[in-house]
């Protein structure tokens, strides 16, 4: 991880023919130079061999790239101060460290305001926590749910890039609403998922999703009916004489608080159903029509009795 310290050691030999009496400095690409074995050490003796140390402390960009690899050379001066003097350079040698490369994005969702629990035309505003859990740099992160039409991102309190860019332990915080739909009550579940989606440095896909359920309305389905004779006789007979066709018109309406559908609609005297395919809460529907023909015994009936008589008959 960034931060680590890598300790090296550093091996010199004198591989030539003469001593050396100066300094031995070492030159590294990633640590600089440095006094390996210094002349107060005395004379570097033939086939002898000094080893030093130094450490580099990990950058993210090493993370990034997945390894450290730095290069040493050994230098020092045979002769020094002599008309002799000649610069003395050792071939170069390296190490690598590889990296273990843990990419990562974690999403995190709550419901931060909003009815509990929500009915059609609630607004409830959704979090999204996105936070960098791996130990890469994460690049052109998008984070979306088919939900929330529209999210505005921070980091650290300052609004973020189109091109979002999470450093290892960086978190995005996203915000937007989304308003309670007729058939989100009718489905009586809202959850819904914030997926955020990234790339690696060595450009492969990170992704990770958060899902929060919400509380609903409890279903109360209801349903009401209403029936007239069509068109209305008023005060003279419904029925005059055998053979007539009386019409009723269905008045049926939704009082409940979700979606019905396939509402079947019948009458006890006739045969044949009539059908509505959906019913919104509070809507009505008088499509619904039955025609029956009056018999000899209606107007019998209706005759016979005045105080009681009539012709009944019941629609569902």
């Amino acid at each position: 991880a960034a931060g680590d310290v890598i300790q090296y050691s550093f091996t010199v030999r004198n591989s030539g023919g003469a001593g050396f009496t100066g300094d031995i400095s070492v030159t590294d690409d990633k640590i600089g130079s440095f006094v390996c074995r210094p002349a107060a050490l005395g004379t570097f003796s033939v086939g002898a061999s000094h080893v030093c140390t130094a450490s580099y402390t990990v950058t993210q960009d090493d993370v990034d790239q997945g390894f450290v690899t730095n290069n040493a050379v050994a230098e020092t001066v045979f002769a020094p101060g002599t008309v002799n003097e000649i610069p003395v350079a050792s071939p170069g040698d390296s190490a690598t460290v590889t990296a273990v490369e843990t990419p990562a994005l974690t999403v995190a969702k709550s419901v931060i305001a909003g009815p509990n629990p929500a009915g059609v035309g609630d607004v409830l505003t959704y979090r999204i926590r996105v936070t960098n859990s791996g130990n890469q740099t994460i690049s052109g992160i998008a984070v979306a749910d088919p939900n929330i039409p529209a999210l505005a991102c921070t980091v650290g309190g300052a609004p973020a890039p189109s091109n979002l860019v999470l450093l290892p332990a960086q978190v995005a915080v996203c915000t937007g609403t989304h308003t309670v739909t007729q058939s989100d009550v009718d489905a009586q579940v809202l959850t819904n998922t914030a997926t955020a989606t990234g790339a690696d440095p060595q450009g492969a896909t990170v992704t990770d999703d958060g899902s929060r359920t919400h509380p609903l309305a409890t279903a109360a389905p209801a349903i009401t009916t209403e029936k007239a004779v069509e068109p209305e006789p008023g005060l003279d007979p419904a029925f005059t004489q055998v053979g007539q066709v009386v019409t009723f018109r269905i008045t049926v309406t939704n009082s409940g608080n979700i979606t019905l559908n396939n509402v079947a609609v019948t009458d006890d005297q006739v045969a044949g159903s009539c059908s509505i395919p959906s019913l919104a809460p509070g809507a009505s529907d008088n499509s619904c029509t039955f025609q029956y023909t009056v018999t000899q015994a209606d107007i019998d009936r209706v005759n016979g009795s005045p105080a009681t008589g009539g012709f009944f008959n019941t629609a569902t």
